[in-house]
């Protein structure tokens, strides 16, 4: 982990832009008191944005997905985090769902991607009857 400078510290606004199919994760900084910690990840990032008609069955996603994927990676993978988003009007239907899946480095995402692509590929019809955007790129996170 690289530690940021004690007179930068993250403001709110955090977003991402795509550039040539790699997600770039952009923050702002602005200068106060205290300190950052940045650790850097290569993540690849599952978007499943559902139309009305869409089903996203999280509670399978969670128990059996998740697991499935640490089956068959159970030395690169170092973090999941599920974002889940719903619609303002019906809190009980999701809209959007993005999967982080964070690894170390870039050789470490090669080694898993090479054992894991096609049992995931295969068990996303068991929770979905969305195709997901995928996206691939480094990642910085800062814990402030």
């Amino acid at each position: 982990m690289k530690k940021v400078p004690a007179h930068v510290t993250r403001r709110r606004a955090i977003g991402a832009t795509l550039a040539a199919g790699v997600l770039v994760s952009q923050s702002s900084f602005a200068e106060s008191e205290g300190s950052a910690t940045v650790k850097e990840s290569f993540i690849i990032t599952a978007h499943y944005t559902m139309a009305a008609d869409n089903h996203f069955d999280l509670d399978y996603y969670v128990t059996n997905h998740i697991p499935l994927i640490k089956r068959f990676d159970p030395d690169c993978l170092i973090q999941i985090d599920v974002h889940q988003i719903a619609d303002p009007k019906n809190p009980q239907r999701l809209t959007t769902v993005i999967a982080d899946y964070a690894y170390p480095d870039e050789a470490s995402y090669e080694r898993s991607i090479a054992v894991i692509t096609e049992p995931c590929a295969e068990d996303v019809k068991n929770f979905t009857d969305v195709v997901p955007v995928v996206y691939v790129g480094r990642c910085q996170r800062f814990f402030i």
